[in-house]
């Protein structure tokens, strides 16, 4: 998914399934719906977002992306499981049903769908600006992962009269074959 349709599609798997199965519960009250939701909330969370989310990480510098990491794994995602948890602790205590809190979800989840655009284009702004060698980022981070948006990215930087942005982006286009690949790096070749 994040090699073929790029970082947004990855990045709305988890919150789409995760409304398909509430949409579900509230049309079903099943308990294949119930399942299928704690499978979007913990089987997609654990792969493809966890993936997708390490990827966002890659224009920045590796400090920070070491003190961002440690920020969000260490204060923000317990703080939020901690608040999630209160909010369910409050919702039984007023008598709410699972089918109910479906929908208390599906407004959350309509407004994280709508952020992700947002954050694509912050996330392609950052990597152009690494590129660019504003942000340092590409010296160090072996961990990039190429999505489709990263690949036009690159791409688009083989042709800058800059050589430092065209060294970057033939280094982080080595063993990639797809034909835009080929073509542009034929066009550098003259």
């Amino acid at each position: 998914i994040l090699r073929g349709l790029g970082v947004l599609w990855a990045m709305a798997v988890l919150p789409l399934c995760f409304a398909g199965s509430a949409g579900l519960l509230l049309a079903t009250g099943s308990l294949a719906a119930v399942s299928m939701m704690k499978f979007s909330d913990n089987g997609l969370q654990f792969t493809i977002h966890e993936t997708v989310m390490q990827v966002l990480y890659v224009p920045f510098a590796p400090a920070v992306k070491a003190r961002t990491r440690a920020l969000l794994d260490t204060a923000v995602k317990p703080l939020s499981y901690g608040l999630g948890g209160l909010a369910l602790l409050l919702l039984v205590h007023f008598k709410l049903q699972v089918v109910q809190m479906a929908w208390v979800s599906l407004p959350l989840v309509v407004i994280w769908i709508a952020l992700l655009p947002k954050v694509r284009q912050l996330y392609l702004r950052s990597l152009e600006a690494s590129i660019s060698g504003l942000a340092g980022a590409f010296e160090t981070d072996s961990e990039f992962v190429l999505d489709s948006e990263s690949r036009k990215v690159l791409i688009h930087a083989l042709s800058s009269p800059d050589p430092s942005q065209v060294l970057h982006a033939l280094e982080r286009l080595a063993g990639e074959e797809g034909a835009e690949v080929q073509e542009a790096e034929r066009a550098l070749l003259g």
